[in-house]
């Protein structure tokens, strides 16, 4: 039984940083409608729209245009 507890912490996994950041700017977009906020979350984080759209599925196509519209205008 040990072997399987050994076993299991072995494959375990720390949750990447910036997963959590991927996290946080979809829940700006899609439960406040903040763009501008996670633009902010994109900028201060030296972070590129590919990263954030490689690492989520629950940004519609429109969200991710218009999060990328805004990231031009802002950069």
């Amino acid at each position: 039984m040990a072997s399987y507890y050994d076993e299991m912490l072995n494959r375990y996994k720390v949750e990447e940083p910036i997963n959590k950041l991927v996290y946080e700017i979809t829940s700006f977009i899609k439960n406040r409608r903040d763009f501008n906020g996670a633009i902010n979350l994109i900028l201060s984080n030296n972070l590129k729209l590919q990263d954030v759209v490689s690492r989520t599925a629950r940004l519609t196509l429109d969200d991710v245009v218009k999060l990328a519209d805004l990231l031009i205008l802002k950069k």
